[in-house]
């Protein structure tokens, strides 16, 4: 994401120059050389730079086009589209950079000016503030950070809490193993991250038949599923500190590979139908690489060069013996916890959980 406290800082710091100065108003010009007619700034991933080939007709043309922008930032914050409204916020004031207030006659427009500054930064604060909240329930930033050596009890015996998870996995389509990073998963889900994992349950009804349906047309395990929950909390509007997206938290550049498009207008990453196709392609070609499933979620972690880099050196090395960094080492203990308390939620105590209804495609 970016570091949406200098946008607020620019914001701010153009308004204390409009309204704080010895002047009243800013005095800045910005030279634009004479043209045709000329496009809008192309919306793009970093902030446009200000252009000599931008030509408006006069100080309320900007104005237009700056309030242009900021309405489309409040709708894009709405919808969860964070990096869109960051980047409409960086155009308006881009835009506002080419005006001279100390050179507009008409008072009313100076103070237009002002306001619209003034709602740009208030709204960059909301877009902060708010994609914060979501980054708060991101499992992969847990992935990162968490220690999970902490999560090392709870209410069973590691032999009695093994005999449990060993009877669920007999109900599994995809191996389920028992360790030491798996129990503490278990209680770091069923303890210390009880509110986030509930409400992944709850939202889990949405959309695991819609991608129960899609991966077993392409032969994907049922139980892959609950990748899903791991990557996201089935949040299609999910946004994480790496910029990835949606369901399967694709980044821009894996997203493209898989078909998913994006623009200034839509995102087909947060897309929930079109993310899965693209998460099952991805997934069926990490396969290809290894056959075993515990290296495929390394992989579509950490990525397919660095697993097949270490299976070059060591034939039929097994994910639990790999060199990774701790977020891949914590990825399929994670996504095994998951499983393991999806199936049974009311043995770890995750009580009459309503599940959404589920998510309606075509």
């Amino acid at each position: 994401m970016k570091n949406h406290k200098s946008i607020n800082l620019m914001i701010y710091c153009f308004i204390v120059m409009i309204i704080g100065c010895t002047s009243p108003y800013l005095k800045q010009t910005t030279t634009i050389k004479n043209g045709g007619e000329q496009d809008k700034p192309e919306i793009t991933e970093v902030p446009a730079q200000l252009n000599s080939s931008y030509a408006y007709k006069d100080e309320e043309d900007i104005l237009e086009e700056i309030l242009e922008n900021y309405d489309q930032a409040v709708i894009a914050r709405k919808e969860g589209y964070f990096g869109l409204a960051e980047t409409k916020i960086e155009n308006a004031l881009i835009l506002s950079q080419q005006v001279d207030l100390d050179k507009i006659e008409d008072e009313s427009l100076v103070i237009l000016f002002k306001e619209a500054l003034i709602s740009l930064a208030q709204e960059n604060g909301k877009i902060l503030s708010e994609s914060l909240i979501i980054a708060e329930e991101d499992p992969m930033a847990w992935l990162e950070d968490v220690d999970i050596e902490q999560f090392r009890s709870g209410k069973w015996s590691d032999d009695e809490l093994e005999d449990i998870v060993m009877k669920i996995a007999t109900k599994c389509d995809i191996p389920i193993e028992f360790n030491k990073k798996v129990r503490n998963a278990i209680y770091l889900f069923q303890n210390g991250r009880r509110v986030e994992m509930a409400k992944w349950l709850k939202r889990s009804g949405r959309y695991i038949p819609m991608i129960h349906k899609i991966f077993a047309e392409v032969g994907i395990p049922q139980d892959m599923v609950y990748l899903s929950m791991i990557e996201s909390g089935y949040n299609p509007r999910a946004f994480s500190r790496a910029r990835a997206v949606g369901l399967w938290q694709f980044i821009y550049s894996t997203g493209k590979i898989y078909g998913l498009n994006r623009n200034q207008w839509i995102d087909e990453r947060r897309d929930p139908v079109k993310s899965t196709i693209a998460a099952a392609k991805h997934l069926v070609d990490l396969y290809k690489i290894s056959d075993d499933w515990n290296n495929v979620m390394a992989a579509y972690n950490c990525g397919a060069r660095r697993i097949v880099s270490q299976l070059k050196k060591t034939e039929n090395l097994e994910y639990w013996d790999m060199q990774l960094p701790r977020e891949t080492r914590n990825y399929v203990p994670f996504f095994m916890a998951a499983v393991v308390i999806s199936k049974a939620p009311e043995i770890f105590g995750f009580d009459n959980i309503e599940k959404d209804l589920p998510f309606e495609f075509d």
